[in-house]
């Protein structure tokens, strides 16, 4: 990672982790319309978040900055804080910076820890695990970011039986959908399905940490480099109305990898039936 793992920030000189310079802003951003004036004089990442904690809760008892903030300028703030009040999470723009506050209370935590692990989607763990300590009183942010670590790298539980059956199921069927695909637009949907599941597959089958969107090609690319390559390359060729030979061949190989194809005797019980 290219943060401080679990540093304690107190004074947070600058030294500290912040976006790289330069302006990499789309002309309008997803959160609110701003200059590039405006990007350039936004004070660096970690000072932002911790005015932000010490204004929204200034009795915070521990408070966390994501890695993913002090490593791309255009991320938001994600930010958690120990506070008197929570579980919730609300958006705000501070400082010229937009954040997402995750706010908990010391007895809140853990449950969410949990509830993480057993999606597979460790967001909140990552956060507290890999981020930069900003407040830590009596080493309750200590405490805290020991824990998530020691979770993240036992990993998450085995899939079971029938999640792994469930998964190869749904990957053969979205590679049949996509091999007799005659319609392009309807390809690039069934691509983009197709993508998900087979990285799910790969990642669960292989006893990783699973996520949404951009984390699931980071993920797949810290399992298997090549395979990533693979992906975007068959991306790529679907989206310009080119063969889908590719992304198929990738989707098929990621398939053998976990167990080969199913549809004949599977069966699913249960609701919902999927």
């Amino acid at each position: 990672m290219e943060s401080a793992l679990g540093a304690v920030a107190p004074g947070l000189t600058s030294d500290q982790p912040h976006a790289p310079s330069g302006n990499h802003w789309a002309p309008q951003s997803p959160h609110t319309e701003r200059s590039i004036d405006d990007m350039n004089a936004r004070v660096p990442p970690a000072d932002a978040a911790l005015d932000f904690v010490e204004s929204l809760s200034p009795r915070a008892s521990a408070a966390f900055l994501g890695v993913s903030a002090a490593r791309t300028d255009t991320s938001d703030l994600d930010i958690v804080i120990m506070g008197s009040e929570g579980p919730y999470r609300e958006s705000f723009v501070h400082n010229g910076w937009p954040v997402e506050a995750f706010v908990h209370t010391p007895e809140s935590w853990r449950a969410f820890f949990a509830s993480d692990v057993a999606r597979r989607r460790p967001s909140l763990p990552y956060m507290c695990g890999r981020g930069i300590v900003l407040i830590d009183v009596d080493g309750l942010g200590s405490r805290i970011a020991a824990e998530a670590r020691a979770l993240l790298d036992a990993g998450p539980p085995p899939l079971t039986p029938e999640e792994l059956a469930q998964r190869r199921y749904r990957v053969t069927d979205s590679i049949d959908d996509l091999i007799g695909s005659r319609s392009l637009p309807e390809s690039l949907f069934i691509g983009a399905a197709l993508v998900h599941e087979v990285t799910s597959l790969s990642l669960g089958a292989s006893g990783r940490w699973e996520g949404e969107g951009k984390w699931s090609l980071r993920l797949l690319k810290e399992k298997d480099p090549e395979s990533a390559r693979a992906v975007v390359a068959g991306l790529r060729r679907l989206a310009t109305g080119e063969d889908p030979a590719p992304l198929i061949a990738w989707a098929e190989s990621e398939l053998r990898a976990a167990g080969g194809r199913l549809f004949e005797g599977y069966r699913a019980s249960g609701y919902p039936l999927t």
